[in-house]
């Protein structure tokens, strides 16, 4: 069973500088903080106000944007096709 699991791992990392390259890699990624997260309470009434945050992805369809489209568009660009897909629904 180990000369499996060694197997699977000389596929991918031919040295033992490799698979200890990726080890440091994988703990500085399990690291780093989680992403954002929205709470939101108390919305009673509140539609126009819920929906806007709902829409809009607390920044996350500009970001994804942004990364999908990297440098083909411009800043005015990310933000008319994030308003375009926040509120129109593309």
């Amino acid at each position: 069973m180990d000369n499996y699991f060694v197997s699977l791992l000389h596929e991918n990392f031919p040295s033992t500088e490799d698979v200890m390259a990726e080890l440091i890699n994988l703990n500085v990624i399990n690291g780093l903080p989680k992403g954002t997260e929205l709470y939101i309470s108390d919305i009673h009434g509140e539609y126009e106000s819920f929906n806007h945050i709902l829409r809009i992805g607390s920044g996350n369809v500009k970001e994804k944007i942004s990364e999908l489209y990297n440098d083909e568009l411009s800043n005015k660009e990310v933000n008319h096709l994030t308003l375009l897909v926040a509120y129109c629904g593309i």
